[in-house]
């Protein structure tokens, strides 16, 4: 203490204004910490702008929400509903494709139901040029006032062509003697429409190839729904093709579930299921495909492209660091994402979770450059989860930056059980999310429930820090 005072004593008799300058220094030098510090926390935060349930009288699962271009949103699902609640269109066999539109406040313009008279279960759709869509999913029905064309095995692809207004313009049913479950629509730049997803069928029907086992299943349409070709990629156990997206350099990436040791996969399978991804062209031919994942289990539910010619992949992850995990499991199950190159070469990985189980439904690319997760949670208040549950399972968002690093995350849910499929950055640059409720009035949900499942969409708006103004 002596020796620091004589020091300090010496700098002023040296230079008087030394003193003043190491302290002015040090502020200056504390200040810039806690900028940084604060900036990292003080990010936009969004807040729930407006909240919708919609549904009949039984069970009603949303499996798709987008924004439209004049400002509203198109969403459905399938339905077991009748005649009832928001649901003014007649059901038609055990379950429906039911589509419906909504304004920029999240009122009803119109709904629409398509079925025939057994299980029909749409997964997916694609917005049209003309301000239409594109629904697809899987039928068990034969041919009926909605349906043109007769089941080709037990379930099939089937797909169908929607105006502005939701007017059937047509309908494709594509599959083979056995089971095919569509799981991915992609619109293509020629026009054309690709499909794909898992498949039980042998050589037969649409089915021109076939690898001797189930495999992922891809069908290439023009754009009036005629098929151009059809290719099968995978070996035994391939579990689906659950995401095909245009890849920014050309040709399409397949995302899905992971093969057992066979050839043809450039790397090997652990002891649990891996992400499985691929890159292919125009053409189906295959151009790369590579396997993440751990020791556990590791299933890949989510994939988007990204500017420089990659994608970031995601999923549920049970596995602990070990393999290509750099980081520890948090919970029973966690978020994992896994960032890759043009070339399908890992860039970085990241974990997130709860202490408990916590499923990832979807990835948004954001428009700052980072990412938008997704999905159910059931974990309570610990680990990367920072606020309470609110029922038996939540919505759960998680918002990182371009590398990953966790920004804020939020928690959405009422008493009993919400699960988030869906979501989608606005042009206003928040968010509409949705899924599926069955709570009663009660935490977020201030919609009364309609049936034993209801659609449940919130819009959310980002409230911008206001920090800055006041320091």
């Amino acid at each position: 203490m002596y020796k620091q005072h004589k020091q300090t004593k010496l700098l002023m008799k040296v230079n008087p204004r030394g003193l003043f300058a190491c302290f002015r220094f040090s502020f200056i030098l504390l200040s810039f910490w806690f900028t940084v510090a604060f900036s990292a926390h003080a990010q936009s935060l969004p807040i729930v702008f407006w909240e919708k349930a919609l549904g009949g009288n039984r069970n009603d699962d949303l499996t798709f929400l987008q924004q439209t271009s004049d400002g509203g949103y198109l969403a459905g699902g399938f339905t077991d509903s009748g005649q009832s609640k928001d649901k003014a269109s007649a059901g038609y066999g055990l379950t429906d494709f039911w589509v419906f539109k909504l304004d920029f406040n999240g009122n009803l313009v119109w709904e629409r139901t398509f079925g025939g008279t057994e299980q029909d279960i749409c997964n997916l759709m694609v917005q049209t040029a003309d301000g239409g869509c594109i629904l697809g999913g899987s039928s068990k029905s034969d041919r009926n006032e909605h349906k043109s064309q007769p089941n080709i095995g037990s379930f099939d692809y089937w797909i169908i062509r929607l105006d502005a207004n939701g007017n059937k313009l047509w309908d494709k049913t594509y599959g083979g003697t056995d089971y095919d479950f569509l799981y991915s629509l992609q619109q293509t730049p020629d026009g054309g429409i690709l499909l794909g997803g898992y498949s039980d069928s042998g050589v037969g029907g649409s089915k021109t190839v076939w690898n001797g086992l189930p495999d992922y299943w891809v069908v290439k349409l023009d754009a009036n729904g005629n098929k151009l070709w059809d290719k099968s990629f995978g070996e035994a156990d391939a579990d689906a093709i659950y995401v095909l997206k245009q890849a920014p350099n050309g040709g399409y990436f397949l995302g899905g579930g992971s093969a057992k040791n066979t050839e043809g996969l450039s790397r090997k399978r652990r002891t649990g299921d891996e992400f499985h991804v691929a890159h292919f062209d125009e053409n189906g031919m295959l151009l790369w495909e590579k396997t993440y994942g751990g020791h556990g289990d590791d299933y890949l539910t989510a994939l988007q492209p990204t500017l420089d010619g990659g994608c970031i992949i995601g999923g549920v992850s049970t596995s602990g660091r070990n393999g290509d995990k750099t980081q520890p499991n948090l919970g029973k199950g966690d978020y994992w994402i896994v960032r890759l190159d043009a070339k399908g070469e890992k860039k970085w990985d990241r974990t997130y979770g709860g202490k408990n189980y916590d499923y990832l439904s979807s990835i948004e690319v954001t428009s700052d450059g980072g990412f938008l997760l997704g999905g159910i949670s059931i974990s309570p208040k610990g680990a990367d989860k920072t606020h309470d549950s609110k029922g038996k399972t939540d919505f759960w968002l998680v918002k990182t930056d371009s590398r990953g690093n966790k920004l804020w995350d939020e928690t959405y849910g009422g008493a009993e059980e919400d699960a988030l499929y869906a979501l989608q950055q606005t042009a206003d640059g928040g968010y509409i999310i949705g899924g599926v409720s069955d709570s009663p009035t009660s935490g977020h949900k201030e919609s009364r429930p309609l049936g034993f499942k209801d659609f449940w969409i919130l819009k959310l708006n980002v409230l911008e820090p206001s920090w800055n103004s006041r320091y």
